[in-house]
């Protein structure tokens, strides 16, 4: 097992460090001044790598003539942006693309009197390096303890803080995502089981009406189409709303934020997603989702590589929310 591990760290490392490789040639080709600061930021979800330096223009540097600088290729590396830090200008203008592609910095077009400039780039890093560096968990069984709430614990963390600091003094991963799933079809069943209202009959009438179709049988139909008649005008309201279409919006990834609470103010709600399959009543399928999945994204830093906390589904609410749908389409 230790072998094991051992491996996988090297393995790691031997990426990170073929990235690193690949931009220590870049900033020797740059070689415009004195590097004063290096930052790194690993966006997560999009595997990329953004690196932001200062650079000190001594004097003389600035009164030689500048000849133009062709980078090396590869990475999918791009130069976002040149700053003059002292007067705030754009200097990303310096920056071309011949017609082979090729990405090509004219310092003739810096000011003649910059002393400090911030060069940010952008390069794609390899998913494996990530996917090994985060350490994700989330519990496999929500707490019970709170009868309106259901609590997930979730653990983001650098496994190796070791294999950036080697490298670089400062280094940040951004929108580590973590994902949550959680079961809505309970929620929904609660209450449509003990609420008294007429969904699970109107719900039988449909399946005969459709099941009557599927065969040819004209009666079974006839049969549904009636009860369902009868259904619509004794006990619901009259209304536009579609109600299955009101009862999924609950589902809907601005509507879902409702019911989500992070106790940590380091991770942040991004989304939530349907699940692929249907909650069933008995052997009825209704067209809402079973679950739902929420992706949630923290920060984690050298100096601070763990982010740990709780996120709490309002349970309560959600099913106060289903019975008041239910109520404003039930008599």
């Amino acid at each position: 097992m230790a072998k094991e591990a051992i491996d996988v760290s090297g393995s790691t490392l031997r990426l990170v460090q073929g990235t690193y490789d690949f931009l220590d040639k870049i900033w020797e080709k740059i070689n415009i001044g004195s590097p004063i600061a290096t930052t790194v930021t690993y966006i997560y979800p999009k595997s990329q790598m953004k690196t932001t330096r200062l650079y000190h223009l001594p004097v003389r540097r600035r009164q030689i003539q500048r000849t133009k600088i062709e980078l090396p290729r590869g990475h999918n590396f791009k130069i976002l942006n040149i700053w003059d830090i002292d007067s705030g200008i754009d200097c990303t203008n310096t920056v071309v693309r011949d017609e082979e592609d090729r990405i090509i910095i004219d310092p003739s077009n810096l000011p003649s009197d910059s002393e400090k400039l911030m060069i940010v780039t952008l390069n794609d890093v390899d998913q494996r390096f990530l996917k090994a560096l985060v350490d994700v968990r989330v519990s496999e069984v929500s707490s019970k303890e709170d009868e309106n709430n259901e609590k997930h614990w979730i653990v983001a963390a650098i496994k190796d803080e070791k294999l950036l600091i080697e490298l670089y003094r400062h280094a940040t991963l951004e929108d580590v995502d973590v994902a949550v799933g959680i079961n809505v079809d309970r929620h929904y069943s609660t209450v449509l089981r003990t609420v008294d209202n007429p969904l699970l009959e109107l719900m039988r009438a449909n399946q005969d009406i459709f099941k009557g179709i599927d065969s040819d049988r004209r009666s079974l139909q006839r049969t549904g189409e009636e009860r369902r008649r009868r259904i619509l005008r004794q006990s619901m309201k009259p209304t536009k709303e579609d109600l299955f279409s009101v009862l999924t919006a609950l589902c809907m990834p601005q509507m879902f934020k409702n019911y989500i609470l992070l106790d940590n103010p380091n991770f942040q709600y991004i989304d939530a997603r349907r699940s692929e399959s249907l909650m069933t009543l008995g052997n009825i399928m209704l067209p809402i989702p079973s679950g739902m999945n929420v992706t949630v994204y923290t920060t984690l830093k050298l100096d601070d590589p763990a982010q740990k906390g709780n996120l709490i589904f309002n349970r309560g609410d959600f099913r106060k929310d289903i019975e008041r749908i239910l109520r404003r389409h039930f008599k």
